[in-house]
């Protein structure tokens, strides 16, 4: 038989024995089964990441085993890509090669170890969602993986930091959980505490090896979200783990800029003391200084001033050039418009 096997993006050709290697459902790409098609693998001894799996074998050689209604094939598709038992199980290739009673049953158990595994990692899941430290505990005891995830990635890990449960995020990286594993937009469960602005799990995790600049498929780091939410502790940790002050989202938003927009003084504040751009404009073009007089923010305006930002700086709108001063005069902010002018006068 032969397979087509993209692995880390790149098709390859996999023949013959190496595919003892690769793993159950990769096999079983021959009856369709769609759902159950991902997965980690290894071949010839190397990890790698096995996206899509044709294997092609003639009509004589297909094993009844396997039909996709066979009760193998059923307890398999439950239990998903991450729950499946290996090739290296020479039961389980024997079974696939010489089909008889004996093989059926071994294939039978080692499909049903899988779904076993499965419902632990589940209840694992299950109690985290639920605040459940005793069960979690009796979870791990009972054999559940600490990085058992749910659909899209969601580690138990994630799960635990979304939620609030310092307690368990404690016990799962005690029992190994990947600290920097990412789940739905490549979220991090050090991401969804600063969303949610726990510094306790925040800490935790970073004593763990959280990357503290890991972003999600927007470009969104941890400062960037507890900034935009004025998580001011959470914001304060980050920065004192090293987060880049000036890093931007995906369309060019950064910390700084977003909480100018919200309004909010006391993370202005925080960025900026530890070193944030006070003149990087957002998508608009706008900057911080033009954001904050335009709202006649005159707090921020001065920490703004005081940071360095640039009084001149001009923004296209509706086809005419602004200034800070141009749109605060424009709104009727004239404690505005007089801090501004204080300043420029200052400069002159």
């Amino acid at each position: 038989g032969r397979s087509d096997l993209v692995v880390n993006g790149k098709i390859t050709k996999v023949f013959g024995g190496e595919m003892m290697s690769l793993g159950v459902l990769h096999y079983l790409c021959e009856f369709s089964i769609a759902d159950v098609l991902k997965g980690d693998a290894s071949l010839n001894g190397k990890a790698i990441r096995v996206e899509i799996v044709r294997f092609e074998m003639d009509e004589k050689d297909k094993n009844p085993l396997l039909k996709e209604d066979s009760e193998c094939i059923l307890f398999l598709k439950k239990a998903g890509p991450g729950n499946n038992p290996s090739w290296r199980s020479a039961d389980f290739w024997f079974a696939i090669q010489y089909p008889s009673p004996m093989m059926a049953r071994s294939l039978k158990r080692l499909a049903k170890e899988a779904v076993e595994a499965a419902e632990r990692d589940s209840a694992l899941i299950q109690a985290v969602i639920d605040g459940d430290l005793k069960a979690v505990q009796t979870a791990l005891d009972r054999g559940a993986d600490a990085n058992a995830n749910a659909k899209e990635g969601m580690t138990a890990l994630i799960f635990a930091a979304l939620k609030g449960r310092a307690e368990i995020v404690k016990l799962l990286l005690e029992k190994g959980a990947d600290v920097n594993a990412k789940g739905k937009e490549d979220m991090t469960a050090l991401m969804l505490a600063a969303l949610k602005g726990e510094p306790d799990i925040g800490k935790l995790l970073l004593k763990a090896g959280a990357d503290v600049d890991a972003a999600s498929t927007d470009g969104t780091t941890p400062l960037f979200a507890a900034s935009a939410e004025g998580k001011n502790e959470m914001v304060q940790l980050l920065l004192e783990s090293g987060a880049k002050v000036d890093a931007s989202n995906r369309i060019g938003m950064t910390p700084l800029w977003v909480a100018s927009q919200n309004e909010l003084n006391d993370i202005v504040k925080l960025l900026l003391k530890a070193g944030a751009n006070a003149n990087a404009a957002g998508p608009d073009g706008t900057t911080p200084l033009f954001v904050a007089s335009r709202r006649g923010n005159n707090e921020m305006v001065r920490l703004l001033l005081e940071a360095g930002a640039n009084v001149d700086a001009k923004v296209r709108m509706r086809g005419k050039d602004y200034t800070a001063m141009s749109i605060a005069k424009q709104r009727g902010h004239t404690e505005t418009v007089k801090l501004l002018t204080e300043h420029a006068g200052k400069d002159r």
